[in-house]
């Protein structure tokens, strides 16, 4: 049986899941149990909603993702039904455990997952959102460059703390797409291809030395707008005021095709207006001829100012 501690539980599995960090616990202590099994879509009693391949009631989650299929079960049970043993298909089956699996559990919790990237430096923690593709990894990428510690890749949980909001850390891996790595000049440093999508191949990354094996303050959430024109004078960061702040956090919540009822939704969008309601919020805008340095740089002076 192997242990890990990530996104805030503690984790039993029966197989190993890659980067994850070991940790030891009392067994009584374990909070998410992964093993190996035979699914199928009659496990989800009474299903509330079905999206592509996957069916959901409040507790219950079975998808058919082709190379494997995934049951989530009542905050704490993932079994995972391996279809494909290629060796190849390994990266993408670890992606959809670490990612889709967890986050159905998050919310199945009731928790907040966010869809973003997590750096921390000098105790202040930046949470970098925005639609896939938007520039989340990259400029993650960047600030691991210039010092900032990974916190959280792809999934970020949050929540109020004694009064602060707290980002849990995952695992010391980033993903990054090709373009991303080339970019950043980092292909010496992927560790192996995790898969192809849309002509595009995603990498991982390890980042041991410079990942945060501990929970975050979070100050602000940064949304990753690309523009396809140049930049020309326009302003780089726009700050996000009032209720759509906490708009802002509930559309880049992780998987929200999760909150299968209206009693889920309303309780989520509340919690996102509490954590909103601590943070500072923003847009910023990734013009076609600005460099992940300059948003960073304004990201940093966004954050650290009154």
């Amino acid at each position: 049986m192997y242990c890990y501690r990530a996104f805030g539980f503690n984790i039993e599995s029966e197989f190993e899941i890659a980067q994850m960090l070991s940790a030891v616990f009392p067994e009584e202590e374990c909070d998410v149990f992964v093993r190996c099994g035979k699914t199928s879509d009659a496990m989800v009693e009474n299903p509330i909603r079905v999206y592509l391949d996957a069916k959901f009631n409040k507790e219950e989650m079975w998808a058919d993702l082709e190379v494997v299929r995934i049951y989530v079960g009542h905050g704490r049970d993932i079994i995972v039904d391996r279809i494909s043993e290629k060796e190849g298909d390994e990266g993408l089956i670890q992606a959809y455990i670490t990612g889709l699996a967890f986050g159905a559990i998050m919310h199945q919790r009731g928790e907040i997952p966010m869809h973003g990237s997590c750096v921390r430096k000098d105790g202040k923690a930046i949470l970098f959102t925005g639609v896939s593709g938007a520039g989340k990894s990259s400029i993650a990428a960047e600030a691991i460059r210039q010092g900032y510690r990974l916190v959280t890749d792809d999934v970020t949980p949050i929540s109020i703390k004694d009064g602060v909001v707290v980002a849990e850390p995952s695992f010391p891996q980033q993903k990054l797409w090709e373009d991303a790595v080339a970019r950043g000049g980092v292909a010496n440093q992927t560790d192996h291809r995790l898969y192809d999508e849309d002509d595009r191949t995603k990498y991982a990354m390890n980042v041991d030395e410079a990942f945060l094996n501990e929970p975050a303050e979070l100050r602000g959430v940064i949304q990753m707008i690309p523009k396809e024109e140049l930049r020309q004078g326009r302003e780089l960061i726009s700050e996000v005021r009032g209720l759509e702040k906490a708009v802002l956090l509930q559309l880049h919540t992780y998987r929200t095709y999760m909150l299968v009822d209206q009693e889920s939704r309303q309780r989520h969008f509340q919690k996102c207006a509490d954590i909103a309601s601590k943070l500072k919020t923003a847009h910023l805008f990734r013009y076609q001829d600005t460099s992940e340095a300059d948003l960073l740089a304004a990201a940093e002076e966004f954050i650290n100012g009154k």
